[in-house]
């Protein structure tokens, strides 16, 4: 909702050549191993209504999949 809001705004103010995405779960994230030794920024997404069937049954993601363009 707040990166809709965001985007809404730039879009009336002329910027409609641009992305705006939203980032899924809460603003904080943590950083986690990957299981391959490499740490990524993690947000746990349990909470989530309406997600992409792709983070379906996902607890926690890398911030950057658990974003949605907007």
């Amino acid at each position: 909702m707040i990166a809709r809001n965001g985007a809404d705004y730039l879009r009336k103010r002329g910027f409609t050549r641009c992305l705006y995405y939203g980032y899924l779960g809460p603003l904080a994230s943590e950083y986690a191993d990957d299981g391959t030794g490499a740490f990524h920024k993690k947000v746990e997404i349990d909470g989530l209504q309406n997600r992409p069937a792709a983070l379906a049954g996902v607890s926690t993601t890398r911030a950057s999949v658990g974003r949605i363009q907007v």
